[in-house]
Parts: structure tokens; C-alpha cells; sequence
């Protein structure tokens, strides 16, 4: 995900500056997306790399990896479901800046311009007129992407689809940080995990804590930056902090992780 955000940034970023049409940045993007696709394919099929959970299957054959459980994950997972549930039919229709930011989706969209309308009057303006945050930064026309390759409207993306995803990427990154602490300890993981979940369901009562965040306008930028990569962030740095050595392809994946940051605010430009 952060790498997807890094290289549509990279893209984006020069064709806003130059007013480039809509169209060009998605066949950009999508090609690069086929090309990852083409890649993985041919090195899954021919044995040549070595994933996540199934290892290299050519040489230990194709199953379902034998993984640790505990039961206390069991009412944490519980939670999450009601979680999900509580985002995608419960959640307000217009929430905080809403108005806005969909119509500036569905703009890009509609009009295969990036960025040249007033999202107010729909009015034509010039490059000069368009705010910084968003000449400088990528995540609304990535989220436009999505909405035009899988023909969802922008509200039924934003309050439907990413809140699911967006809040398993974000417990996802809650049990890295469960695997760094507790290393194998299973029992250890899950309560922990359970404490987690316990912890944003209920802190979700002040406007801008992490809970509401995570909970209410999870597909937002600066939520998917509080909430996602910057914890991510945090992450590496610890992980990488405990290794002799700092080798160049965790340069590259800090690197990336940090240009994902840029992608979503100004804010996240600082990283």
C-alpha cells in the first residue's frame, strides 16, 4: 500500500504542476500496476522468489501455513467486525470537510482534470489559483484512480470499501508492533491485540483523538497518515534500530514508506 502511494506520487506530482490530463496518470499508474502483476505472476509460477505465510511453494509444495492462535484474539476480532460494521452503516453521510473533498474526487473523475476547478462553482481556474496542498500532494487523485478503474462513485468507496480497508491496515500494523514486543509468544500478541482493540473502541469520545480517527473518517489523508503510516514509520524505525547493519533494500523501504507520508498532506512533506 505505501509503495502503491510512494509511486503515485511520484507520477501525480509532475503532471499536476503541468496540468497533464487525468487519463495519461491512469495509464501511468495502471501500467505500472500491470507490470507488478506480470512480475509476480512469473516469479510465483516459476519458483523464483519467496513470499509471506507459503515461503517459496516449488520447493516445500503449496499449503496453508500452519499459524499460532489464542483465544483471546477471539474477542478482539469480534470487536474489529463490530467496528466494521458500526463504519460502513452507521457511519454520518457528510462528515467534517466531505462536501469538499468528494466533489474534488469526483471532479478529477468526472472531468479527467487533476486540479483546474473550483469545487464550489465548478468554474475553470488556472494553476495559480489551486491551493499547495493539493498541487503537492497525490491522495485525492489516487482516490479518484480507484473510483474510475472500479467504477464506484466516490461516496461508495469512501464510506463503503476503505473504511474496511484502512482499518485492517491499521490493526495490521498493530500486531507488527505485537511481533516486535513479544517476538513468539502467542498469548503475550493476543493480549496485547485485545488491549489495542479495547483502547480504540473506547477512546473514540474526543473529535481528533487516534480512536476517532481510526473509527470515523479513517479514509481521509490526514487519518490514513495518523493512523496507518505514520505508526508504520515508527515501526521500522524500531525495527531497523536493533539490526547491526542498515542495509540499502531497508533504505529503499524506509524511503518509500516516508515518500507515501508526502503523498497524503502537506504535513506528511515535513517526514
Amino acid at each position: 500500500f505505501a509503495t502503491e502511494l510512494a509511486v503515485f506520487n511520484v507520477l501525480c506530482i509532475p503532471m499536476n504542476l503541468t496540468q497533464t490530463s487525468f487519463v495519461v496518470l491512469c495509464a501511468c499508474f495502471g501500467s505500472f500496476l500491470g507490470l507488478v502483476i506480470v512480475i509476480n505472476v512469473y516469479l510465483f509460477l516459476t519458483g523464483k522468489a519467496t513470499y509471506p505465510l507459503i515461503g517459496n511453494w516449488k520447493e516445500k509444495g503449496l499449503h496453508l501455513p500452519k499459524m499460532s492462535f489464542h483465544w483471546m484474539l477471539i474477542p478482539a476480532l469480534l470487536i474489529i467486525m463490530y467496528e466494521m460494521y458500526n463504519m460502513v452503516f452507521l457511519q454520518p453521510l457528510a462528515y467534517g470537510d466531505d462536501t469538499i473533498y468528494m466533489t474534488i474526487v469526483n471532479d478529477i473523475r468526472e472531468t479527467n482534470i487533476i486540479h483546474g476547478l473550483n469545487y464550489g462553482s465548478n468554474d475553470y481556474i488556472d494553476i495559480s489559483g489551486v491551493s499547495y496542498k493539493y498541487l503537492l500532494t497525490s491522495y485525492y487523485p489516487f482516490l479518484a484512480f480507484w473510483s474510475k478503474i472500479c467504477h464506484f462513485h466516490p461516496l461508495l468507496l469512501c464510506k463503503t470499501f476503505l473504511p474496511i480497508f484502512y482499518l485492517i491496515l491499521g490493526y495490521g500494523v498493530f500486531w507488527l508492533y505485537a511481533e516486535f514486543f513479544f517476538k513468539d509468544d502467542i498469548e503475550k500478541k493476543s493480549i496485547f491485540f485485545f488491549v489495542i482493540t479495547l483502547l480504540v473502541e473506547f477512546g473514540n469520545v474526543v473529535n481528533h483523538s487516534f480512536s476517532r480517527r481510526m473509527l470515523l473518517w479513517n479514509w481521509n489523508n490526514k487519518s490514513v497518515l495518523y493512523t496507518i503510516l505514520i505508526p508504520f514509520l515508527i515501526y521500522l524505525a524500531m525495527k531497523y534500530m536493533q539490526e547491526e547493519k542498515f542495509t540499502w533494500l531497508e533504505a529503499g523501504i524506509l524511503g518509500t514508506v516516508l515518500m507515501a507520508n508526502g503523498s497524503l498532506t502537506l504535513m506528511g512533506v515535513v517526514f
